[in-house]
């Protein structure tokens, strides 16, 4: 049994067993460092980044993102990824003070 994963472009196909992705990634390597799942961000465009959305504390979409992506995010970027969408994001949080303990 396998998990496919439709990519842009179009004929770029990846399979995967089910239990294999990024949220699973990002869990693990979260527990290993010892920190909160619920204070990570993770930013995603892809079908495969749906997990890693899902599973941390705060999921951006990106601009450019799959539809699938956008709806499961908390919030989308105003840019793409080509226009440096994910520090443009985060330069803002840090400027809202949106990274401050209990923020």
């Amino acid at each position: 049994m396998c998990h496919t994963i439709r990519g842009a472009p179009p004929f770029f196909v990846e399979l995967l067993d089910p239990a294999v992705n990024k949220g699973e990634g990002v869990r693990r390597l979260v527990a290993e460092l010892g920190l909160d799942l619920a204070r990570c961000v993770a930013f995603g465009d892809g079908d495969n980044d749906l997990e890693m959305i899902k599973i941390v504390g705060h999921g951006v979409a990106m601009a450019n993102a799959r539809d699938l992506i956008k709806d499961s995010a908390d919030s989308v970027t105003p840019k793409t990824n080509a226009e440096d969408g994910v520090s443009d994001y985060l330069e803002n949080m840090l400027l809202k003070n949106k990274f401050a303990v209990g923020a």
